[in-house]
């Protein structure tokens, strides 16, 4: 079995531009990379500041283009911001383990 077989949703990557004034920009880096997304338990949320229900755990491969402060969209519309990433270099399956917060900024 494969680790790509288990990355079953997608996401796109936002990544924020430099701009004047107070709203923010993204720009679109990555689109289409294969993940896994799962919701942290209570214990989990609660040790990195998540609200209840609030904090996810995204699986890609290890080259994704993903960085801290991005921002990703799922498949489905969904919007949460990178809150943090480790590379997991080892085993047979390397892979990219990230931290997302929900997102409900329009």
């Amino acid at each position: 079995m494969s680790f790509a077989n288990l990355l079953t949703h997608a996401i796109s990557v936002q990544r924020p531009t430099a701009t004047t004034g107070v709203k923010k920009t993204y720009q679109t880096v990555a689109t289409g990379i294969a993940c896994l997304i799962q919701p942290l338990d209570d214990l989990a949320g609660a040790q990195t500041g998540s609200a209840y229900g609030k904090g996810f755990r995204c699986y890609a491969a290890i080259d994704a283009n993903v960085l801290e402060g991005d921002q990703v969209t799922d498949q489905d519309g969904h919007k949460y911001g990178v809150r943090g990433l480790r590379k997991r270099p080892y085993g047979n399956y390397p892979y990219l383990d990230v931290l997302l917060g929900e997102d409900k900024r329009p």
